[in-house]
């Protein structure tokens, strides 16, 4: 069973967009060349792991942001990807 956290535990990580398109881009492609309905319905599970991780990235930098609107490495990651 995994810890349950609490938000200040979480870590922050400032996502890189590069790392995300290509990761993106391979999703992609492993979908597009499925060869049958279970390798296609594998990949889309992977592609949907991968946006959670993405949104949930995206949630804790908001929130952290919202209480933390001084923290310049918060600043940084707001500017550069939104």
């Amino acid at each position: 069973m995994a810890k349950d956290l609490k938000f200040s535990e979480y870590p922050f990580r400032v996502p890189n967009e590069k790392k995300i398109i290509a990761k993106c881009e391979e999703l992609v492609n492993e979908i597009v060349s499925s060869k049958d309905a279970e390798t296609c319905a594998k990949a889309m599970k992977k592609m949907n792991k991968f946006s959670e991780k993405i949104n949930t990235m995206g949630s804790l930098i908001y929130v952290k942001y919202s209480l933390e609107t001084d923290n310049k490495k918060i600043q940084k990651s707001t500017r550069k990807n939104g």
